[in-house]
């Protein structure tokens, strides 16, 4: 499994721009395995925390050809098998075999590598390793060397030659200014008392040197004991940015080869100082001119420079893209919560069109509007409104109120009118989007339900009668707050046409208009407690158009509607899978304050606002009807109406004497 992956990383590699710096490792395969160290140091400047492999190779005794492998991690040598494999056969065209011979993880604690493995590497063909200069090439050698050892240290700064014990034989003129102790003729220093080896992550020894020839070396100049501030070891050549002394971290660093001489056992370490940034080259206080005009490293540090600004812009790209995408999704949720408060209080359709800047009403602005509703119509006012941009040709609307509101209301602080009022609507909104249908407004203790609008639909009537008893149900839930027992509403419903659309520049209202909705205020002024009041076109639609559904009524006979006469209306008791179950109905407040002042001989007469269950009526003289529902015998003179309403122990109030339908 290693292997196979070793193989698919190396062409991953190659496929991902490493193609021609793969190709252009070494002639053969020995060559290319002694440059991979260098491939690991260029892919280092990027990854710093990177801690690369180390790979040499060289010819046993016995003629055999071995790979030394270093790793901070075991088990990998599978790995480099399919890897090596993988490049033998596609770059240099042949077949190897691998062996690992052993593997040795006897490293020190502080040591960066834990484990070194050998492995044994068979070629079926020996073309592969004859394809360097030195196999063809015979170079000439000069009798004598034409430059002196003078010029050698002057033209030649960064270099230091030491023999297999490490003492320094000599030194470039460019080490000897740091490391001032390096200037003396007879001074006998050790290269590992003016140096620390910083790369390979080796002991310090030229057994390790030798065998880490092939990678590039590291080292860090060290500070002379003896040295003073003014002329510390770590001044470049006495000067720099303000003559200051350097730490050891901005130190200077010098990378270069190891070479070993034979011809006289001695090791050249060829180097340069190593600086990636102009911003390093300041904190080391080194100048262009230390460096030499041969050496690449000015040509590396103007391209590197240039590259990290490219790296810079494009990193503060990334960055201004990140911080656009983050403003983009804070802008997205902040759209959503608008989309869905809006959609809470216009339809989704309408609350769409005004998020894309459209005008949703359109109309002209008028006073002979003919059968508007009274909750958006005012005459005595004066006011106006505009015409909705929409008609639909049927639908159903539901109305309730609570009963007895006006005396709960009068009896409690209005904190816990408006906790009642909560609990009791949020039940009925959770019941509106089961049931599928829209809730218009609430006025006080008036919840306006319609099904059909705004969405069409063909189901309507059936859609808002389970609403009508999800509310009848709801309503036992929650609470009196005066007399603690569950509380009771009128429910009223009527079908027919309507025009919707929206009203006003601010604060948007979706609004009904038209016959229909006051005749369904009227169903529900007229109804009874806990008992769904239908009118007869929505009884004609539920036993027609919904007979499958099979709905019960139960007959309520003819009974006179304010403005509209007599009118056949039904209560509505539920349908074959469902029973309509509402609470046991308990005397109202009103009632029991009638009978208490019927019992000492008074009757009360109320001058002022109508109560609520009267709130939709012209404003003639309003009666408080009794628990069935029965408003008082109708007679011409208000006294024998008064009287009337005394005898059944009934409390009244007298409505303002104006013409208007009043505003909830």
């Amino acid at each position: 499994m290693y292997e196979m992956f070793g193989s698919h990383f190396f062409k991953y590699f190659k496929k991902h721009g490493y193609d021609k710096m793969i190709y252009t490792l070494g002639q053969d395969l020995k060559k290319f395995i002694q440059n991979l160290d260098s491939l690991h140091d260029y892919l280092q400047i990027d990854n710093k925390s990177m801690v690369p492999p180390s790979f040499s190779c060289n010819y046993e005794d016995s003629g055999e050809f071995i790979l030394h492998y270093y790793s901070a991690r075991a088990g990998l040598e599978s790995w480099i098998k399919g890897m090596l494999t993988t490049v033998a056969k596609e770059i240099f065209s042949t077949e190897i075999q691998l062996k690992v011979m052993d593997i040795d993880t006897d490293f020190p604690p502080e040591s960066r590598y834990q484990t070194h493995v050998r492995i044994l590497i068979s070629f079926a063909s020996h073309s592969s390793l004859a394809a360097s200069l030195d196999d063809f090439v015979q170079p000439c050698y000069p009798s004598k060397s034409l430059i002196t050892v003078k010029s050698f240290v002057r033209y030649f700064p960064y270099h230091i030659i030491f023999d297999s014990l490490l003492f320094i034989k000599q030194s470039g003129a460019a080490i000897q200014s740091v490391c001032q102790t390096l200037r003396f003729k007879d001074s006998v220093v050790k290269l590992t008392e003016v140096c620390e080896l910083v790369n390979p992550p080796v002991n310090f020894s030229s057994h390790y040197i030798k065998r880490f020839l092939n990678s590039s070396f590291t080292l860090r100049l060290k500070r002379s004991i003896e040295d003073d501030c003014t002329e510390s070891s770590l001044l470049i050549k006495g000067k720099g940015w303000g003559g200051r002394c350097v730490s050891r971290e901005s130190s200077l660093l010098i990378n270069g080869q190891m070479i070993f001489m034979e011809d006289t056992n001695l090791f050249l370490f060829v180097c340069s100082p190593r600086v990636m940034t102009l911003s390093e080259m300041m904190e080391k206080n080194i100048f262009m001119s230390d460096l030499p005009l041969y050496d690449v490293t000015r040509e590396l540090l103007q391209v590197n420079q240039q590259r990290l600004a490219e790296i810079e812009i494009s990193k503060h790209m990334d960055e201004m893209t990140n911080e656009m995408k983050k403003m983009t999704a804070e802008l997205e949720d902040e759209k959503k919560k608008t989309h869905t408060l809006l959609s809470q209080m216009l339809p989704s359709k309408v609350a769409k069109q005004l998020l894309e800047g459209k005008r949703v009403a359109a109309g002209e602005r008028t006073r002979d509007i003919p059968s508007v509703s009274p909750f958006c119509w005012t005459a005595a006012s004066g006011g106006a409104i505009l015409t909705s941009a929409e008609k639909y040709e049927i639908c159903t609307i539901l109305f309730s109120d609570i009963v007895t509101f006006t005396d709960i209301a009068s009896q409690c602080t209005p904190m816990n009118i408006v906790d009642m009022l909560n609990n009791l609507y949020s039940l009925f909104d959770k019941a509106t989007e089961v049931n599928k249908v829209y809730k218009v407004e609430t006025i006080g203790d008036a919840y306006m339900v319609v099904g059909g609008v705004p969405e069409r639909t063909d189901q309507h009537a059936h859609f808002v009668s389970e609403q009508a008893m999800d509310m009848i149900e709801a309503s036992c839930r929650v609470a009196s707050p005066v007399t603690n027992l569950p509380l009771q509403i009128r429910v009223g419903m009527h079908t027919g046409p309507t025009v919707a659309g929206v009203v006003g520049d601010k604060m948007p209202r979706f609004c009904l208009f038209g016959d229909t909705v006051n005749v369904a205020s009227r169903m529900e002024s007229h109804g009874v407690p806990s008992r769904i009041h239908v009118s007869p076109t929505t009884y004609k639609v539920l036993t027609e158009k919904c007979a499958d559904k099979g709905y019960k009524f139960e007959g309520r006979g003819e009974i006179n509607i304010k403005g509209k006469g007599l009118m056949s209306t039904y209560f509505l008791l539920g349908h074959a899978k469902r029973t309509l179950k509402a609470a046991p109905r308990t005397p109202s407040l009103a009632k029991r304050s009638a009978s208490a002042a019927a019992s000492s001989g008074a009757v009360k007469v109320a001058n002022g606002a109508a109560p609520s269950e009267g709130r939709h009526r012209l404003s003639d003289p309003v009666f408080e009807k009794d628990e069935t529902g029965t408003p008082p015998p109708e007679s011409a003179d208000p006294g024998h109406r008064q009287q009337a309403g005394a005898a059944n122990g009934l409390q009244f109030r007298k409505a303002p004497q104006t013409a208007t339908c009043r505003l909830l």
